[in-house]
């Protein structure tokens, strides 16, 4: 067994080990601004929901945005600035519908931005959690639509956000906290977000590359 052969074999598990690092950084994700709200009954307050196309070209979005409507409704919806055309739905209670689209499907989006703010009216003291309904492989539910002759959906439900909303105290008239509205779908795992685990993502892959350059560097 040469030095050549070990080498190869170093750079072999070495991408094994980037790839998915990579992967997850280029995924398409809806995202909300922001994270965390904290308000008085009868107060209005806005959330934006915003798209983060990862490395792809993407030409539409459909987001569903679940809340627990006893805490707080929606009394509007303001277009965004990433698409043109956008088109909205806040008859369900509980469900608020945001959809956005290119105007011409030659054309594709890239890089992040906002679709829509949703101007929301908190109720009653209590929580709840904004959530995406997403399940991986669903096209009735949350979905980023790729620029390819099948309009592939690559939104990584995993990877969309959450924003937690607090009235009052945060806790109902009962003196317990509101509960947030249950999914089925996988936006129920949450996240990885903040600061450190940014860290680890872009860490990591690096630190893989100076120990495969020292590894060589002994072997020559």
């Amino acid at each position: 067994m040469g030095k050549k052969f070990i080498i190869q074999l170093i750079f072999f598990l070495s991408a094994i080990c980037i790839v998915p690092f990579l992967k997850s950084v280029s995924a398409a994700t809806l995202q909300f601004d922001p994270t965390a709200v904290n308000t008085q009954v009868d107060q209005t307050f806005e959330v934006k929901v915003n798209v983060d196309a990862g490395s792809e070209e993407i030409t539409s979005v459909d987001a569903y945005v679940i809340y627990d409507n006893n805490v707080v409704e929606v009394q509007s919806v303001n277009d965004g600035t990433f698409f043109l055309t956008v088109a909205k739905d806040t008859s369900s209670a509980g469900k608020a519908y945001i959809a956005g689209m290119v105007d011409d499907p030659a054309t594709a989006k890239t890089d992040s931005g906002t679709i829509a703010t949703l101007v929301f009216k908190a109720k009653t003291n209590g929580s709840t959690t904004l959530n995406f309904d997403c399940t991986a492989g669903s096209t009735t539910d949350s979905n980023i639509t790729k620029k390819d002759l099948n309009a592939s959906d690559i939104i990584q439900c995993d990877g969309n956000g959450r924003s937690v909303i607090t009235v009052g105290t945060g806790e109902s008239s009962s003196g317990t906290t509101q509960p947030t509205p249950t999914l089925t779908s996988s936006t129920s795992k949450l996240p990885k977000t903040g600061i450190f685990d940014n860290v680890l993502k872009y860490s990591i892959p690096g630190a893989i590359l100076l120990l495969i350059g020292a590894m060589t560097k002994l072997m020559l």
